[in-house]
């Protein structure tokens, strides 16, 4: 046994040594005591961002330094930054804001240790304490703190326990945040009632999506319940997120003003909270419905949104306030309608603001330091966000990149509209994820879209990618089930995948459901009709050819079903 421990520590240390090679030579060490350790810390030395950005905000260095554990090369507070938080927060400085808000959580709590006296007297409304840092103390901790994406216009009003549910009708709050899932509690009917209720009485209930995924939420038919879904750092909708979201958050692995990271959807939950709490406070009668129709206006789509046409959208929270400080200074008998219709213009059109940023942002990156192009990066993150566009986007993906937070550029890079800048971003954020040794993560994240334009992509990916591999498997999967759903989709996916996806569509054509074998044919004659590749159409010929299959394709598409 000792001889092969051993010998397994000499191949890792040669692993490693080849590994760094690699490096640039600042970033190479003298080993000393021990090797492998040395050679560790010198591989994550040289991905470490050329510049440190959020020098004022109270991270230790050693926070910021775990919270990069998976190489993620992200800022500090890269999640409050896209969204705009800072931006909120500096606005709202200037900008005094008219009440504060009645806020109310429910969740698990432990003994709290809010800053606010109201919170803190609120101890009585608790079930059992159940850690020293509960899950509720975290999610109070980010809608408070405007530093770390909160709001300073929080007056807490209640505290629920997780099967206190019920207690909402007597809740003299305006908005309510629930960061758990389903799954995590017991959700009785009466608790599901409560939650209709509440919000059919126009006020405001934010509830985290879950992360559950594939399972669907037991919350999803309830109109105006805002259902606040998790992105990754590199733009990916998270691939624990639950569908059904009104909004996406990045959040998934963030820091509270406790300095502890936090993640998921229950962080993306109180994250949005804080934002309409903003809000809620330059517009205190707005309503639910009017606060969806808001965040559906602000809102940017996502990587996944502009692939398949869902309402993944990402939230806005900087251009919200923004609008509310303004339509707070206008007397209105119908704000719905102004929300639909985006009057007064003055209110919704930013886009010489963003301009004046967009141009101020560029001169500081110009200048070339680190103190200047992160204020340089702000202004840009101001800009899009006032008035999102491909080149802004590509703009801050670049800024970012300079600065070494490779991560926050594919961010960026996800935002733009382009076939070939998303085809691109796609190569990049797989290969990306690839070398940072998080296939799986990169497979689930990307297949959960069933983005047929997504499976293209990964069919032009080295025949030995694992991402490459895993996507055939998963058509096959489907190909292979008892559902004929699956099967119709694995005959589309597969026709999708080109050359890798034949042998796939070949065993659909036989199946003895006349619909399944029709769609298998049907991917065949796209293929050869080049309606994905003109390279992809010889060799499907070929491949037809080959296997004297184009008899029975024919059949399938007349409908002529034989019973071999």
């Amino acid at each position: 046994m000792n001889m092969v421990k051993k010998h397994f520590s000499r191949l890792m240390l040669m692993v490693l040594i080849a590994e760094l090679s690699f490096l640039p030579s600042h970033a190479q060490v003298c080993l000393e005591k021990d090797p492998v350790k040395d050679i560790r810390l010198a591989i994550r030395k040289s991905r470490e961002p050329k510049c440190k950005f959020n020098a004022s905000t109270p991270i230790s260095s050693e926070a910021s330094e775990n919270l990069a554990l998976a190489n993620w090369q992200t800022s500090p507070l890269w999640g409050q930054e896209i969204i705009g938080s800072d931006l909120a927060t500096d606005f709202l400085s200037m900008h005094p804001q008219k009440s504060n808000v009645r806020v109310a959580i429910v969740d698990i709590f432990g003994p709290l240790e809010a800053r606010s006296p109201t919170a803190k007297n609120a101890s009585e409304l608790l079930g059992p304490i159940t850690s020293e840092r509960s899950h509720g103390n975290q999610v109070m901790d980010l809608i408070e703190d405007p530093m770390f994406g909160g709001s300073s216009q929080v007056t807490w009003t209640q505290f629920s326990s997780a099967d206190q549910l019920m207690r909402l009708s007597d809740s003299q709050a305006q908005i309510v945040n629930i960061s758990m899932g389903d799954f995590s509690v017991d959700i009785s009917e009466h608790q599901y009632d409560e939650v209709a209720r509440f919000v059919q009485s126009g006020k405001t209930v934010v509830k985290s999506a879950g992360n559950a995924f594939p399972e669907n939420s037991r919350y999803d038919d309830i109109p105006g319940l805002i259902r606040v879904g998790a992105m990754e750092p590199n733009g990916l909708v998270s691939p624990y997120s639950q569908n059904g979201a009104t909004v996406m958050v990045p959040a998934s692995g963030i820091f509270n003003s406790a300095k502890e990271t936090f993640g998921g959807t229950s962080a993306a939950a109180p994250l949005t909270t804080a934002s309409l709490i903003n809000v809620m406070a330059y517009l205190p009668a707005i309503s639910s419905d009017e606060i969806n129709k808001l965040i559906e206006r602000t809102s940017i789509p996502t990587f996944e949104a502009k692939l398949t046409g869902n309402k993944k959208n990402m939230l806005n929270s900087y251009k919200m306030v923004r609008i509310a400080e303004c339509l707070s200074h206008f007397s209105t008998t119908n704000l719905n309608d102004d929300l639909v219709n985006g009057r007064p213009r003055k209110c919704f059109d930013f886009s010489a603001d963003s301009k004046k940023a967009k141009v101020d942002g560029e001169l500081k990156i110009r200048a070339g330091s680190c103190e200047l192009l992160e204020k340089g990066i702000k202004k840009l993150r101001e800009a899009f966000l006032l008035d999102p566009s491909d080149i802004l986007a590509k703009d801050l993906a670049a800024a970012y990149r300079k600065a070494g937070y490779e991560t926050n550029a594919l961010f960026f890079e996800s935002l733009t509209s382009s076939k070939a800048a998303q085809h691109q971003y796609v190569l990049r954020v797989s290969s990306d994820l690839t070398e940072r040794e998080s296939p799986y993560f990169a497979f689930s994240s990307f297949y959960r879209i069933e983005s047929l334009p997504l499976i293209a992509t990964a069919s032009r990916l080295p025949p030995d990618n694992w991402i490459k591999k895993q996507v055939a498997s998963e058509i096959e999967s489907k190909a292979k089930s008892n559902s004929k759903e699956q099967k119709m989709k694995a005959a589309t996916q597969a026709a999708a995948f080109g050359p890798s996806g034949l042998s796939i569509l070949k065993s659909l054509l036989s199946d003895m459901d006349r619909d399944v074998s029709k769609a298998a044919a049907k991917g065949f004659r796209a293929l050869t009709m080049h309606q994905y590749d003109s390279n992809w159409a010889n060799a499907t010929q070929k491949f037809i050819d080959a296997q004297g299959l184009q008899r029975k394709i024919d059949e399938r598409l007349s409908y002529e079903i034989s019973n071999e």
